[in-house]
């Protein structure tokens, strides 16, 4: 609180994100950091990344009165099987209920899913295709697995029956890196029903059908390196 009171510009008009992962966690804290801002008429405009687990009716509704717009919630997956080995500890039921919640309080909210984690196939990744077509989810970003040195894929690959040549090549029983393109392009033909044209020029970019010189193009075509799609429905 003491450093967005020295913010020397206090008309309001500056963004500012809470970079804590975990920002909604313990929900009691964050409630605490909005109530603050409320007292202290900090009146910015804020987004946090938040929790399935923390969303509550009572913590959206703080939240957008202390001006909070944004949210970006990791769902990773809509496929019961994934969540547990992914140990997210959630399930489909509770993913749709928080996002409904932000979501309702007028919430801006960033669906973010990973592509690819242990259990994942091309049936299981069409949960996650029909979840985007419900009216109220407005954004989604999907993201290819990358498999870091310090995630359990590295440290206990034979758990999870998962092969690695670096950490963007990758197979495992369920799916391998070089499918999780067409997997991801899939899903947005799905999901954006209502905007064709602009999904496939994303999916081309995607899939590696449309090369260029466009540093865009350039980030996003074949080979799947480390992006995120932030696609509106």
């Amino acid at each position: 609180i003491s450093e967005l009171k020295a913010i020397p510009n206090q008309s309001g008009d500056i963004n500012i994100f809470f970079t804590s992962s975990t920002f909604t966690f313990p929900q009691e804290r964050a409630m605490k950091i909005a109530s603050r801002i409320i007292e202290e008429n900090l009146r910015y405009r804020y987004g946090a990344y938040g929790r399935v687990q923390d969303i509550s009716q009572e913590l959206v509704e703080i939240l957008k009165s202390a001006n909070f717009y944004w949210l970006f919630i990791g769902l990773e997956s809509m496929d019961e099987k994934v969540l547990r080995l992914a140990k997210k500890m959630t399930t489909p039921d509770q993913i749709e209920k928080a996002i409904r919640l932000s979501v309702n309080a007028g919430i801006i909210t960033d669906c973010s899913f990973i592509m690819g984690l242990p259990g994942e196939n091309q049936q299981s990744a069409k949960k996650i295709a029909e979840f985007l077509q419900q009216p109220y989810i407005g954004r989604y970003c999907l993201f290819p697995l990358v498999d870091m040195d310090t995630s359990d894929l590295a440290t206990q690959p034979d758990a999870y029956n998962f092969k690695r040549k670096d950490y963007m090549n990758w197979t495992h029983p369920d799916m391998s890196s070089k499918e999780v393109p067409l997997v991801m392009a899939d899903i947005i033909m799905e999901a954006n029903k209502a905007n064709h044209s602009y999904s496939t020029i994303i999916i081309d970019m995607l899939i590696g059908n449309r090369i260029s010189s466009d540093p865009l193009t350039s980030v996003l075509h074949a080979d799947i390196r480390p992006f995120c799609l932030l696609m509106e429905t």
